[in-house]
């Protein structure tokens, strides 16, 4: 799906400790891929919309391309 991910591309990220969805968009993308648990994944950088008090660095995110 990497070549459909643009940057200014928004997003929506869902933070699951939190049980909030945060609204977003692409700044970065990286030219290098790595591997994950057997997957070629593509590092990307957003910059949240807003940034809940709650939110700490390490709590997992489930992020949402709109690649249509």
């Amino acid at each position: 799906d990497v070549p459909r991910v643009k940057i200014g591309q928004k997003v929506t990220v869902f933070i699951e400790a939190l049980g909030l969805e945060i609204t977003g968009t692409v700044t970065e993308i990286s030219p290098l891929a790595d591997t994950l648990g057997g997957d070629v994944v593509y590092m990307t950088m957003i910059d949240l919309d807003e940034r809940p008090d709650e939110l700490l660095a390490g709590m997992s995110a489930d992020v949402f391309y709109n690649t249509d």
